[in-house]
């Protein structure tokens, strides 16, 4: 069993989806989705989710005196020198308790969603670490866990976390809690699909790392994207992860085979993490569908 619960926080409901987009009408950010052809470096708006009204409100980052950085919305994670495994961390360094639950969050971007479930978790029960390919936004992040203070249980590092996840986690001296990836990027063209995070080296080194208990999150505005992550881990992970209950049961009866088809398990309906991500919030905010899903290491 994992050591350690989320029960105090909260789940996003579709009547707080609500209040988002009314909150949110005042600093909407575009969001148009185009090919990896044709994106462009863009800089991203200063605090655009910090505005008053936000979930991010409470971080109060306006003050943080941390300059905006300048990022590509896509990035390429086949690159050369993105293919050496990040190695372990010296956990006693990073984390003041390296034996607390650790939240892990693949693919964090600016970081704020780990930076806001550290802040909602008054108790300190959980550390929790962002990874991300694009090494500005790394710095920032971890910029802004000092400012905050919160850098004894917040970190963030640059690693390739498709090729990453055992090297880097199987020493970590707690147990790993979840493993979140959200709004991965889409990689829509069927040539690129290996370069999106979720890969098989991903699903098997994650039940590598997760002791029974332990959580894998996903979620996406694509509903392609979080089919694609539910079937790789359906593929080479079925034996070692089922959806978790939040989902039901439905979905098993019929099943003459014993095997479980998960393409009939129903998407959550409300984030159980307790905490958005700001594409979760532009999304709702644009009326979108969010289809997530749940997994439990057996």
């Amino acid at each position: 069993m994992v050591v350690g619960t989320l029960a105090s926080l909260r789940p996003i409901g579709v009547r707080g989806a609500v209040g988002l987009r009314l909150r949110l009408a005042h600093c909407r950010v575009a969001c148009t989705r185009t090919s990896d052809a044709d994106v462009q470096a863009q800089k991203e708006p200063r605090y655009a989710f910090d505005f008053v009204g936000t979930p991010f409100e409470e971080l109060n980052l306006t003050e943080s005196k941390v300059d905006g950085v300048r990022v590509r919305q896509h990035a390429n994670p086949l690159r050369s020198n993105l293919q050496i495994p990040c190695k372990a961390l010296p956990w006693s360094d990073v984390f003041s308790d390296p034996s607390r639950p650790l939240i892990l969050d693949a693919g964090c971007g600016s970081g704020r969603f780990l930076l806001l479930l550290a802040k909602q978790d008054e108790s300190c029960k959980f550390n929790y670490l962002g990874t991300d390919i694009r090494d500005k936004l790394i710095k920032r992040a971890n910029e802004w866990a000092s400012y905050l203070s919160t850098e004894s249980r917040v970190h963030f590092v640059k690693a390739n976390i498709t090729i990453s996840l055992a090297t880097m986690l199987e020493t970590y001296p707690g147990p790993i809690h979840t493993i979140a990836i959200q709004f991965s990027d889409p990689h829509f063209k069927s040539k690129r699909r290996k370069r999106h995070i979720v890969q098989k080296q991903l699903v098997e080194e994650a039940a590598k790392v997760l002791k029974p208990g332990g959580r894998v999150f996903f979620q996406s505005d694509v509903e392609s994207v979080s089919a694609y992550i539910r079937d790789m881990f359906d593929l080479h992970g079925n034996e070692e992860f089922k959806p978790s209950s939040l989902h039901g049961t439905k979905w098993e009866q019929g099943n003459e085979s014993g095997s479980y088809q998960w393409g009939r398990v129903p998407w959550l309906r409300d984030n159980p993490l307790g905490a958005p991500t700001e594409r979760e919030l532009r999304s709702l905010d644009q009326g979108l569908a969010v289809t997530r899903m749940l997994l439990v290491r057996r």
